[in-house]
Formats: structure tokens, C-alpha cells, sequence
């Protein structure tokens, strides 16, 4: 299910206007290097996530528009360049210190909600951009909070939902198209069944050994005179008692 959140940026750097401008109307969110902030960058902010694009160094600051994830963490490439101001000479490029998501601007919001209106207003209450001391450029939004503010925004439907819709996203955090697609099966198992009963070959039955009684005509009175009365039985010797295995011994 995707995330809210909300992404600080001064609008001299970077505006929500800049975004609107972008090429794709995208942007890298390059230069956070605040180690909680990177965490959640790299562990938790996933494709499709809304964004609340907000002023900071502002007068006021404030919500300047919504935007939406539409790439997970990967390197951020000022981290390597001497000329950018968040050059990091530490970094390993094997193994990136740093990282960036890309958002797409989704709406504009106009006029902006100011900051003073987000500290009145009660169901705002909990928000970590209102804590005292909170400097977080990237943290998390409670859907309660995340439609709170669409409301004083004056979204009438939400701008984010509309465009998971669009992308064929519902409560999925990757786009439909990404899953792989499930094996199929044969239409029926029975026809599949008798597909492979038919290809084995019919076992053939073993012949039935038949002993045919030979018809010899005796003479009855000879015959008599030749009977030996049958020998008597010896009983059965004990059969062998069976050999234990060893729990050493070969399979």
C-alpha cells in the first residue's frame, strides 16, 4: 500500500514550479544528507508514494503542490561532483554513502497552506513538521494527515489517488505491469491427464504359465498295486532369524 510523505525543499534551490518545468515534470531529490533522513530514502519510500511538496526558508513556508515517487532509491550523483555544494569526498562509489529518489510533480497548490494555518488547525496534531525542533527533510505523513491537508489545500478529490488510477496502481506500491506474470495451465487437468496417460506406452502383461495335465490312460487294478502310501511329513524347520542391519551399514 503506498506511503505519505512529506519532502522539504527551498524554493530558490528547487520550487514545486521548477518540478512543473522539469523535463517529465521530474526531478532527482538529490542533496539530503541527514542520516535518518537517507534511511527512510533508501529503506522505505517506494514507487507510487505520495508526496506533500512543501517551502522550506520561506516566508511563509508552506505546501506548495503534491508530487508522487516514481523511482526507489538509487545513488545520488552529487555526492561524487567537487562542484555541487553536497559534494561528499568520503563517499565510495562502490558503495554510495548517499542516495536520491525521483518525484514527479502530480498538482499544484495555489495559494499556498502556509505553515501558520498548519499550527492551528487540531487534526494536524502529532505531524512531525509541527514538533518542536523537528528539522527532517523527509518524513512520513498518517493518511489522516495526508487528507487533512489536501482538505486545507482545497482538493475537493485526491490528486495522488487519481493518478495511481491513471498508472493502474491501486493500494500496490509497484505498478502492475512489474509482476511477473503467473504460469499458465492446461485447460482442463482431466485432458492434460489423459494427454500423458495417452504418450505412455500400454504395459504389456505378463504371459500366465499354464501347465497342461497330460491324459494317460492307466490300468486301474495296476495302478492300485503301484500307490505308495504317502511319507509322512517332516516338520518344518525354524526359518533363520532375519540379519539386523547395522546403523553403520551402506543405504
Amino acid at each position: 500500500m503506498p506511503r505519505y510523505w512529506l519532502f522539504k525543499s527551498e524554493p530558490e534551490c528547487f520550487s514545486y514550479e521548477a518540478l512543473e518545468n522539469a523535463p517529465n515534470r521530474r526531478t532527482g531529490w538529490d542533496g539530503v544528507r541527514n542520516y535518518q533522513a537517507r534511511n527512510f530514502l533508501r529503506d522505505d519510500v517506494k514507487y507510487g508514494d505520495g508526496v506533500i511538496y512543501y517551502h522550506s526558508n520561506a516566508e511563509p513556508p508552506g505546501i506548495a503542490g503534491i508530487a508522487v515517487v516514481v523511482e526507489e532509491s538509487h545513488p545520488d550523483p552529487t555526492q561524487f561532483d567537487p562542484k555541487q555544494d553536497h559534494y561528499d569526498p568520503e563517499s565510495d562509489p562502490n558503495a554510495p554513502t548517499w542516495v536520491q529518489v525521483t518525484v514527479e510533480a502530480v498538482a499544484p497548490v495555489t495559494p499556498e497552506v502556509g505553515l501558520p494555518a498548519m499550527r492551528k488547525n487540531s487534526k494536524l496534531e502529532g505531524l512531525e513538521l509541527l514538533r518542536t525542533g523537528s528539522r527532517l527533510s523527509v518524513h512520513p505523513v498518517s493518511p489522516e494527515h495526508w487528507r487533512e491537508m489536501l482538505k486545507m489545500a482545497g482538493f475537493t478529490e485526491d490528486p495522488h489517488a487519481k493518478w495511481l488510477e491513471k498508472h493502474g496502481l491501486d493500494t500496490a506500491a509497484k505498478p502492475a505491469a512489474s509482476k511477473p506474470a503467473a504460469s499458465k495451465l492446461p485447460a482442463s487437468k482431466s485432458t492434460a491427464k489423459a494427454a500423458i496417460s495417452a504418450a505412455k506406452p500400454a504395459a504389456a502383461k505378463k504371459p500366465v504359465k499354464t501347465v497342461a495335465k497330460a491324459s494317460v490312460k492307466v490300468d486301474v487294478s495296476k495302478a492300485k498295486a503301484n500307490v505308495k502310501s504317502p511319507a509322512k511329513a517332516k516338520p518344518a524347520s525354524k526359518s533363520a532369524a532375519p540379519v539386523k542391519k547395522s546403523r553403520t551399514g551402506g543405504k
